[in-house]
């Protein structure tokens, strides 16, 4: 089945070719993978609209995994795709939208909690699936049961990440029965974007080639001058259930406005091993929004200190006024970068690594997969997308050098002692 669909500025919508191999393709599950411009999410939010009037009745989950992304992307592109005429009722508040009819297009956000009870799906599309956690995509395929439509599909849309995703898994590398991926690029989709844009892209293959391999060419791949060769999704990456007791808490923090403000929760349990529990991740805030964020993670963690950027004093000394126990973190780039590695690295005594990162914390996962040296100064990080590693390393050296401190007359560390902090545990969902 086709359909019209006229955008905001009423073109018709004409597929490209990636789009329309989506479009046409009937595995239950399927992922869309592209490039930065490829049109997935508008792809995506045309085939809700198909699937919610060719199944009359139909009932389809529409997500992302933040709030802000949610309601500033996929959303706004789902109005994008769906003709006013066809919509009965949009209850704003519920994040609902009912056709004429009657079926259901329903909005989420996985940041928070979300009970979603003995709901009954006939369809779900996520947006950025690359960033959910594997516990939420299993869970609403097992939502998948909504019997007052033939055919019931699960949808992720995508940028490409590497080799050792789960989505790359399941989908490319030795794909599950009834699951199919769509890889597409930019060259699919140029038509429909600006000169400019697609010079700049392009430019990569020269200033960036991993960069245009993986967001330009839309391939699976890992990059090259990875700062923490020894990090694995595979290896380092644990479902909220997965982790032991916690001990203690501590937390870092990177100051951003443009760029966005990263705060990490790190625990550390009774052998020393440390945990990514928790992470903020957002652009736009101020030390109002960051007084809040560390409000809740006191309450949720109970942490000892907050180990911020030293380049934001004025921001430390207005937290601290206001009751928050933080101070300057250590600013030695190739320190952090020490510790953090050899906390990744496998322990001899366990032969696992030292350090974990919840599912959780999906920047957190991304950025230190990606994190880079400056193929111009190979001794330098490249300073882009860096600001949750830079927080979780504020952290990390801040923990490791109070464990070393330890006691002042033997030189030992001195272990968290566990009758001092409730142990405590977080799930997602």
């Amino acid at each position: 089945m086709t359909l019209k669909i006229k955008t905001a500025e009423g073109r018709v919508y004409e597929p490209n070719p990636s789009q329309r191999k989506f479009h046409e393709t009937d595995a239950r599950y399927r992922l869309f993978s592209s490039s930065f411009g490829g049109g997935k999410t508008f792809a995506g939010c045309v085939e809700v609209v198909k699937l919610s009037v060719m199944y009359p009745g139909n009932r389809i989950l529409v997500g992302r995994l933040t709030t802000p992304a949610w309601r500033e992307t996929t959303w706004r592109r789902l109005f994008e795709a769906l003709p006013r005429e066809l919509i009965r009722d949009y209850r704003k508040s519920e994040k609902r939208i009912v056709l004429k009819n009657s079926s259901e297009i329903m909005g989420a956000a996985f940041d928070k909690p979300i009970k979603l009870g003995s709901l009954e799906l006939g369809g779900y599309l996520l947006d950025e699936a690359v960033e959910f956690p594997q516990n939420i995509v299993r869970m609403l395929n097992g939502r998948l049961r909504w019997a007052k439509v033939p055919k019931r599909y699960g949808m992720l849309l995508s940028n490409p990440a590497d080799e050792e995703h789960y989505l790359y898994d399941d989908y490319i590398g030795k794909p599950k029965p009834n699951h199919a991926a769509v890889l597409g690029s930019l060259e699919d989709n140029r038509d429909h974007l600006p000169e400019d844009y697609v010079e700049e892209l392009e430019g990569w293959k020269e200033t960036d080639p991993e960069y245009y391999q993986r967001y330009v060419l839309g391939e699976w791949c890992a990059f090259e001058g990875r700062v923490f060769k020894n990090y694995g999704r595979r290896t380092h990456v644990l479902e909220p259930d997965e982790i032991p007791d916690i001990v203690e808490t501590w937390v870092g923090m990177d100051f951003g406005f443009t760029d966005p403000t990263a705060i990490i929760v790190i625990g550390v349990c009774k052998d020393w091993d440390t945990y990514a529990l928790e992470e903020f991740y957002q652009t736009g805030t101020t030390t109002d929004d960051w007084l809040r964020v560390l409000e809740g993670m006191k309450r949720r963690w109970n942490f000892r200190k907050v180990y911020a950027d030293p380049s934001g004093a004025g921001y430390i000394e207005t937290l601290r006024r206001e009751g928050v126990p933080i101070e300057k973190a250590n600013n030695d780039v190739a320190l952090r970068i020490m510790v953090t590695r050899r906390r990744l690295a496998t322990r001899k005594d366990t032969g696992e690594p030292g350090h974990f990162i919840s599912s959780r914390c999906p920047n957190l996962i991304k950025e230190t997969g990606n994190y880079r040296y400056d193929p111009r100064r190979p001794e330098k990080p490249l300073k882009t997308n860096d600001h949750a590693v830079d927080a979780q390393g504020y952290a990390l050296v801040g923990i490791d050098q109070r464990l070393r401190r330890g006691n002042s007359s033997t030189g030992r560390a001195t272990k968290p002692n566990p009758r001092t902090y409730q142990a405590r545990r977080r799930s997602v969902l």
